[in-house]
C-alpha cells in the first residue's frame, strides 16, 4: 500500500469510489458530469493537492482505496463558512466552479494562490477524502492512516496556512478528527437538509486553524502548516511539477510521459533547475558542478534531499507581495 501523485488518469475510478462510498450526496447525473468538472478544474489551476493510495494486490478497477483532492478558498467564503451552518461544503464550491459570475468566485487559482501564500496565508479546504472500506476500524484502513499525514505533509508542506476546513460523514471520522487537532465547527445533525441521511453519513464540519498569538507550541501541524517560510530557489511553477513527481520517485523517462514532454525538455528542465539551485545556494550546490559536473543523478539526489526538507521551495509564492 502506497500514496503518489494524482492526475487527469485517475480521475474515472476516483468518481466511482466517491459513488460507492455513499457518503457524497449527489444525483446520478452529478457523478457522470463530475470527471469533466475536474477537467475543467484543472485547466483554472484551481486544486491546490491531489494524491491517491493504492493497494496493488486489488483488482485494477479497485486498486485505489482512497484519494484526497484539496482547493483553496477566499477570505470571505471561510467567513461565510465559520458564520453560517452550510452543509454539503463541496458542493457549494462545485456550483462555484460552474458559476458564469466570476466575481463571485469561492475558489482561487494558482496565481492568487501564489499572493495569499505570500501574504496572509491560505484557507485550505480538503474536498474529499472517501475510503473504498468504509468502517476507520477496518484492518485495511488501519494499514492505510499511518500514511495519511505522511500525504498531506508532501502534499501541504511548505504553504503558509490560515486554516484548514474538513467536512467528514459520521460521528467515527469526526472522533478521528477531534483526535488529531482539528475542532467542530458545525454538526448538521438538526439540519434541515440532511434529514433522513443515515447516521454514519451526516456530515460535521471541523477546522484547524493557525495561532497568531505569538505562543508557537511544539506539535507537528504548527511548525510546518501554520510558519512562514520563504522559498529562496523561485523555480517556476512547471519545474515545481517536475520536482514534485520526481520527489515522488517519478524517473526521467515516466517523467516525460507524466508531463507530455520530450527526453531532451526533461534534461533541460534538470539543467535549468540545477542553474537556480546553485544560484540560490551556492556553497551548498556549485561545488558538486565544479567538479567537473560529477553524475546527474548525484545532483539531483543533493537537490531532492533539500527539498524534502524544504517543500516550499514548491510552491506558489508571489514574491513581489511578500516585498
Amino acid at each position: 500500500m502506497h500514496f503518489r501523485l494524482g492526475g487527469p488518469q485517475d480521475f474515472a475510478p476516483c468518481v466511482a469510489l466517491l459513488k460507492s462510498n455513499q457518503c457524497f450526496k449527489a444525483s446520478n447525473s452529478f457523478f457522470e458530469q463530475l470527471e469533466s468538472l475536474w477537467q475543467r478544474m484543472v485547466a483554472k489551476k484551481l486544486f491546490c493537492g491531489f494524491v491517491v493510495w493504492e493497494d496493488p494486490e486489488l483488482p485494477d478497477d479497485e486498486r485505489i482505496i482512497s484519494f484526497a483532492m484539496s482547493v483553496v478558498i477566499s477570505d470571505s467564503f471561510a467567513e461565510q463558512i465559520n458564520n453560517n451552518r452550510m452543509p454539503w461544503l463541496a458542493h457549494r464550491l462545485y456550483e462555484s466552479v460552474s458559476s458564469t459570475n466570476k466575481s463571485g468566485a469561492l475558489l482561487l487559482d494558482q496565481q492568487q494562490i501564489a499572493q495569499a501564500n505570500a501574504g496572509d496565508g491560505i484557507n485550505l479546504v480538503v474536498l474529499h477524502n472517501p475510503l473504498r472500506f468504509h468502517r476507520l476500524a477496518d484492518p485495511r484502513n488501519q494499514l492505510l492512516l499511518p500514511l495519511g499525514p505522511k500525504a498531506f505533509y508532501f502534499s501541504h508542506d511548505g504553504f503558509y496556512t490560515k486554516s484548514i476546513y474538513w467536512e467528514v460523514f459520521g460521528s467515527e471520522s469526526a472522533t478521528f478528527l477531534s483526535s488529531g487537532g482539528y475542532r467542530e465547527l458545525h454538526d448538521y445533525s438538526d439540519h434541515a437538509d440532511v434529514a433522513g441521511i443515515a447516521q454514519d453519513r451526516i456530515p460535521y464540519l471541523y477546522k484547524m486553524e493557525r495561532d497568531d498569538s505569538g505562543m508557537q507550541s511544539y506539535l507537528p501541524n504548527n511548525l510546518w502548516l501554520f510558519t512562514r517560510r520563504r522559498p529562496q530557489m523561485r523555480f517556476t511553477p512547471k519545474q515545481q511539477l517536475l520536482l514534485m513527481y520526481a520527489l515522488s520517485g517519478e524517473s526521467d523517462r515516466e517523467l516525460q510521459g507524466t508531463l507530455s514532454i520530450s527526453e531532451d525538455a526533461v534534461k533541460q528542465a534538470w539543467k535549468n533547475i540545477m542553474h537556480r539551485a546553485v544560484a540560490a545556494q551556492p556553497i551548498r550546490f556549485a561545488q558538486e558542478l565544479a567538479d567537473g559536473g560529477g553524475r546527474g543523478q548525484s545532483r539531483r539526489h543533493l537537490l531532492l534531499s533539500y527539498l524534502r526538507q524544504h517543500m516550499e521551495e514548491l510552491r506558489p509564492y508571489h514574491f513581489d507581495v511578500a516585498n
